[in-house]
């Protein structure tokens, strides 16, 4: 026989070569069994897993709001309130969970903002402050500022905490400059802090000359900056408790909020208000009615009752014609992925956070989505969307688009629910000794 004849060392060569081409084969078949076919068993019984499209996906999520919102899209129109008439030259409602703008009027014009600057005088005293309990000396050039007081003397020592008190309740523009000397050293190079501050909050439009807001020229703001500043300002638990006190007295001074709106209708949860003869009146407050949290402004308005109307004609707009809704909730699945040469053979594609919006009433009845898959996506032969290893937590698989009404668009990344690390070496040695039976059985 012709393998007698063969060395026995040639033999033992021959069979190392052999067994390497079996192992080679073998690991063949188990990549592909462990990559495609084990990617199909993991999506048995689920066909619209497998042979979702895009569009799929967008019919899926607008039914599912739809049934979220309690309304069915495509319903019969509704006619929405027409937007109040306002004596202010310019004014802005800025919903704070969702900074959607629900009414804007001249929103973006730059305009003097008298005292409501001193919500970002506010601001930036108790970012760059470590005690705020730290004793302030007032000097004679804080004392003695012209305008609205919270009657300091010269040389008096109070804290910082009941200085803000006085800045924001009785609008003390001499608060504001032993404010702005303590915290800044100067008025003016604290009126460079505030600066700084509207330009990492993205008011672009914004210029400090003062920590008070009496006129001067190149001190202005827009409606929509001030709402920035001031939802910024409500993130802080003293700016909130201050706002919504009505009088307190502290280091003997007695203090009363000029907010006229406040303890009047219990929507509004405070604000702060402002006068100069170049501003005219103006009101920077803030609504929670259970449902909405918003933030309001009015500037420029002629008088102290038109500022009032305004104010209310706007608060009763605002509770009456919008409503917030959770869309979709965190977690939601939107989409799966086969994962090619990974440990694990999918991963969901989901939406990490409530996607929360304020609607008009008529804007519940049309809602329209739109899905994108990540461009690193393929579709295999099997025609579902497929992803190579590694794929990290959070990693955007996909971008949901969701228009509400004519006016109203969100963007929603989906993002991936898990990661999938790369298979090693040992992990392909396993699924070789695993797909064996395949092989030879």
């Amino acid at each position: 026989m012709v393998l007698s004849k063969i060395p026995p060392r040639k033999k033992v060569k021959i069979a190392a070569y052999v067994l390497v081409i079996v192992i080679v084969l073998v690991y063949i078949v188990s990549a592909y069994i462990t990559t495609v076919t084990g990617a199909k068993e993991k999506f048995t019984g689920d066909s619209t897993a497998v042979q979702t499209t895009e569009a799929d996906v967008e019919r899926r999520l607008e039914n599912l709001i739809a049934s979220n919102i309690g309304s069915n899209t495509g319903a019969g129109s509704i006619t929405d309130s027409a937007p109040p008439e306002l004596s202010a030259s310019r004014s802005i409602v800025l919903d704070q969970s969702t900074d959607r703008v629900l009414f804007s009027k001249n929103a973006y014009s730059k305009a003097p903002m008298a005292s409501t600057t001193k919500i970002m005088t506010f601001l930036v005293a108790v970012e760059n402050c470590e005690d705020l309990y730290e004793t302030v000396t007032v000097s004679r050039v804080a004392a003695y500022t012209e305008g609205s007081t919270m009657h300091l003397a010269e040389g008096e020592t109070i804290s910082l905490h009941d200085l803000l008190y006085g800045l924001l309740l009785n609008s003390g523009n001499d608060a504001a400059v032993a404010i702005a000397e303590h915290i800044g050293g100067s008025v003016e190079d604290f009126c460079i802090m505030m600066n700084d501050k509207a330009s990492k909050l993205g008011a672009s439009n914004t210029n400090f000359k003062s920590p008070h807001g009496l006129d001067m020229e190149g001190h202005y703001t827009t409606a929509y900056d001030l709402a920035l500043i001031a939802k910024e300002a409500y993130k802080q638990p003293l700016f909130r408790e201050i706002i919504s006190t009505s009088t307190i007295t502290l280091s003997g001074h007695y203090l009363k909020n000029t907010n006229p709106l406040l303890g009047k209708y219990e929507e509004v949860t405070g604000g702060k208000t402002g006068y100069t003869g170049g501003a005219g009146r103006c009101i920077v407050y803030f609504i929670d009615n259970g449902d909405i949290q918003a933030v309001a402004v009015l500037l420029g308005c002629p008088t102290s009752n038109d500022r009032v109307k305004d104010g209310v004609k706007l608060l009763q707009y605002i509770t009456d014609e919008f409503e917030t809704y959770t869309l979709i909730e965190r977690g939601t699945l939107v989409d799966y992925f086969a994962v090619e040469k990974g440990r694990r053979l999918s991963v969901n594609a989901i939406v990490d956070s409530d996607v929360r919006v304020t609607l008009k009433k008529s804007e519940r009845t049309v809602i329209r989505t739109s899905y994108t898959r990540s461009t690193e996506a393929e579709l295999s032969e099997e025609g579902f969307p497929l992803l190579q290893a590694p794929v990290s937590y959070s990693d955007v698989l996909g971008v949901l688009w969701i228009k509400c009404g004519t006016t109203c668009t969100l963007s929603v990344d989906v993002t991936a629910e898990g990661s999938v690390l790369r298979k090693t070496y040992t992990d392909h040695l396993g699924d070789l000794i695993n797909t064996l039976p395949y092989v030879f059985g």
